[in-house]
């Protein structure tokens, strides 16, 4: 298997963005009232989109209108604080740059609000060739749809089989297999391994760097 193109998840695989989220989003609930949560938690609640993120973060029998509020609330404070605490992950810039020199397509498909994942993409990887950065879009269903992982390999004309998919959580793994594109788990992220493999990650990567062996070794696909 020849690979000519990889995707990126965005929170917990290409940044750590846990910082900014868990503060922007307490500060919110704060305002409301109601209990705030742990980094831990928050490690679970994320990676299905903003609206999934109130719900896992609010009580149960909280009303849809103060989530619908609470969103908005929550999506103004953290576009305004997405970039206070959010780091690059240690060896991640060398590797895109690496894979750059290599002629490899390079994608980024987020449940972040489209927005703010083109701004901290822009903010953090500046000098990067990305050919597609799509976050989540009016009309165009998250991960694990593979709609938008499908778009991509349209855009940049290579097939799914062709495509490396990394992530660190279910989520990730799941849309990489229902887009038939080769599913890797970075264990540098917010979910545990045993997650990954149990969801179908077919490699498991313990830094960016080891990800240039995919497109290098045959070995490593097996």
């Amino acid at each position: 298997m020849s690979f000519k193109a990889i995707i990126f998840d965005l929170d917990g695989t290409l940044l750590n963005t846990l910082n900014d989220i868990v503060r922007s989003l307490n500060e919110v609930l704060k305002c409301h009232g109601f209990p705030i949560h742990s980094f831990d938690e928050y490690k679970y609640f994320v990676g299905n989109g903003a609206k999934t993120l109130i719900d896992r973060a609010v009580p149960k029998d909280t009303e849809s209108f103060e989530k619908e509020k609470m969103l908005d609330e929550y999506l103004k404070y953290y576009g305004e604080h997405q970039c206070d605490d959010t780091c690059v992950y240690e060896g991640m810039r060398e590797l895109l740059q690496d894979l750059n020199e290599a002629d490899i397509s390079i994608s980024v498909l987020s449940n972040k609000p489209h927005n703010s994942t083109v701004q901290v993409i822009d903010h953090y990887y500046k000098g990067i060739k990305f050919d597609c950065v799509y976050g989540q879009r009016s009309g165009i269903p998250i991960k694990p749809d593979k709609t938008a992982a499908i778009m991509i390999s349209e855009s940049i004309h290579i097939p799914p089989s062709e495509i490396v998919f990394v992530g660190d959580s279910n989520v990730d793994i799941e849309t990489a297999i229902n887009s038939g594109m080769f599913p890797v788990g970075a264990l540098w992220g917010f979910r545990t391994k045993d997650e990954l493999l149990r969801y179908g990650a077919k490699k498991l990567v313990l830094h960016p760097k080891e990800i240039l062996d995919i497109f290098c070794d045959k070995e490593a696909t097996r």
